[in-house]
């Protein structure tokens, strides 16, 4: 093989070979890339409120069964490195921004709708995004979309007119995508 190249060295069939050559590099590596963008992972990020570090099983404790949260954890990546506020609107803020509560705040518990979140991150890198839970940021349908998520089943949340719907503990209202749903129980 040696010889044979050296024979062929500088025609135009080494000229012809190697500009094939660098083609199907080249198609191989946008393959690669095409697919490596196909499969990105599925991504799911949970904030829990008043859950200490020891209650999910897969940390250690047995007072609980967890055994959906202890699979994902087995499955996945996890995050032991995490600051928190003593309180859970501002843990949330922090989570969804990256930043400092005071880069945060119009007011408490009010984000202003041109703050970058993850949301936001996820859908401009091409994924679908959604939220479930408790939303505590104020202002509903616009701002939920605003802040990067498709689809959201959330309660504690203000609707247009600035009235809160629902409790915040038992029996709380759902907003489903825009619609409140006042009939639904937990």
């Amino acid at each position: 093989m040696y010889s044979f190249l050296h024979f062929v060295k500088g025609s135009l069939f080494t000229t012809s070979l190697l500009a094939i050559l660098t083609r199907v590099s080249l198609i191989l590596t946008l393959t690669m890339v095409q697919k490596a963008e196909a499969q990105k992972p599925n991504i799911i990020l949970i904030l829990a409120d008043d859950v200490g570090y020891k209650t999910p099983g897969f940390d250690g404790q047995s007072s609980y069964s967890t055994p959906n949260l202890d699979a994902m954890a087995q499955q996945g990546m996890r995050f032991t490195q995490c600051h928190a506020s003593p309180l859970c609107s501002p843990s949330r803020f922090m989570l969804l921004t990256g930043k400092y509560n005071f880069r945060n705040y119009i007011q408490w518990g009010v984000m202003d709708r041109s703050q970058k979140t993850i949301g936001n991150m996820l859908k401009d890198g091409g994924y679908r995004t959604a939220c479930f839970g408790k939303w505590q940021l104020s202002g509903s349908d616009q701002s939920v979309h605003a802040l990067g998520f498709d689809k959201y089943v959330l309660h504690d949340v203000l609707n247009g007119n600035g009235v809160n719907i629902g409790s915040r503990y038992k029996n709380p209202h759902l907003y489903v995508n825009a619609n409140f749903c006042p009939i639904a129980k937990l």
